[in-house]
């Protein structure tokens, strides 16, 4: 019995991992995921494709989301993302160049 739960409490977190790893998979979850948010916000959310690395990047394709008259929000054709730890430090380069163009306009 002992064995048992400590084979499940390993095996299911290492195989649930190898499934996310299968771009089929990814995709499946993600539409779900847009699915689910659309039906939270009453608005459309979609992503076309989405491809996540196994060291942090992600590629998304054909994100969009609409407003509540239905008109475009936000939408990108091919967005790269880091999703490691570490890429928490360059968003103080982004500010940084942000107030830069900022004070320009001003």
């Amino acid at each position: 019995m002992l064995l048992a739960i400590v084979l499940t409490v390993v095996l299911l977190p290492f195989a649930l991992s190898l499934l996310l790893g299968v771009p089929a998979v990814q995709n499946f979850v993600v539409h779900k995921a847009a699915g689910v948010v659309s039906s939270k916000l009453e608005t459309t959310v979609a992503i076309r494709h989405v491809d996540i690395g196994w060291f942090g990047k992600a590629k998304i394709e054909g994100f969009y989301v609409e407003d509540y008259q239905r008109d475009t929000l936000l939408y990108h054709s091919f967005v790269i993302l880091d999703l490691r730890p570490d890429c928490c430090e360059h968003v103080t380069h982004y500010r940084s160049v942000y107030s830069y163009l900022k004070s320009l306009a001003l």
